[in-house]
């Protein structure tokens, strides 16, 4: 009986092959495999026993534990490596409870879900790495959360340790009651939510550039609001973002305490106003 390394491009993972007879199989190289040699993975006992060390110990090694030493570390590590062995990540959820995966959850509609450019996705990716964690990307078919007996597949099955849900503007209610009545953990992004969520601080942003037009010596200042409906009749579930909102308040707010008279128009109507004016939009 001999062992052959193999590559197979069925599973794009390495196998270890066993071969009972090498010399029955004509013509077949040192770690070339045909499809009536039977393929698995190796278990992490094999390996073990080809070690000579116990489960235990390669264990620890490969999780590079500093129970053994770094010499065992890497020499685990390295045979494993050239082996083609990988941890059955089902087996350790089941022990530890955790499957080291965390999920972003975007909307199929392109107008609900923030765009994560490189950057922002990078570092949601490099965070989780240094925490042993990985990053899988899950989008929602809005269409089927209006159905009430419809249960997402990542929402259905326990499969992540945790979600960033990625919808900020016209949020299907039904996708609120799952995370609420499963006592899923999530966290919001740009979205203002009860709880469990993180947003900007639009409110202090729209007082803010009204300070600053006013320490620029500018007392006329106007709100643009570019939408077609009133501010202050947004509402988060079915219209537009929290934020339009938010800092029309806070313009408010600021053109208040400045004794200031509150100048807000349609973008359509902004000809009407002939006066100079600075703008918060």
């Amino acid at each position: 009986m001999c062992w052959g390394l193999t590559w197979s491009n069925l599973s794009s993972s390495f196998y270890v092959t066993q071969i009972d007879n090498p010399g029955s199989q004509s013509g077949l190289m040192t770690g070339e495999l045909d499809m009536a040699t039977r393929t698995r993975k190796i278990t992490q006992r094999e390996l073990a026993n080809r070690l000579g060390l116990s489960q235990m110990t390669v264990s620890y090694a490969l999780r590079g534990s500093e129970m053994v030493s770094r010499q065992t570390r890497e020499h685990v590590q390295k045979e494993a490596a050239r082996l083609g062995y990988r941890p059955n990540s089902s087996a350790q959820a089941m022990r530890n409870g955790r499957f080291g995966c965390v999920a972003i959850v975007d909307s199929t509609e392109v107008d609900r879900s923030s765009y994560f450019g490189g950057d922002l996705i990078g570092g949601v990716h490099d965070a989780l790495l240094s925490r042993d964690t990985h990053l899988t990307i899950a989008r929602l078919p809005d269409a089927e959360l209006t159905d009430e007996n419809f249960m997402p597949k990542i929402l259905r099955q326990l499969m992540v340790d945790g979600m960033l849900i990625n919808y900020f503007a016209q949020i299907p209610n039904r996708l609120v009651e799952l995370v609420e009545e499963y006592n899923l953990p999530a966290i919001w992004l740009n979205s203002k939510q009860a709880r469990d969520c993180i947003y900007p601080d639009d409110h202090q942003a729209g007082r803010h550039a009204v300070q600053h037009l006013m320490e620029l010596g500018h007392r006329k200042i106007g709100y643009l609001d570019h939408m077609s409906d009133r501010p202050e009749h947004f509402d988060p579930t079915t219209h537009v973002h929290y934020s339009v909102l938010d800092r029309f308040n806070g313009y408010c707010d600021a053109m208040r305490d400045a004794a200031l008279p509150v100048r807000d128009f349609l973008g359509s109507h902004m000809r009407m106003w002939d006066d100079p004016l600075a703008v918060v939009t």
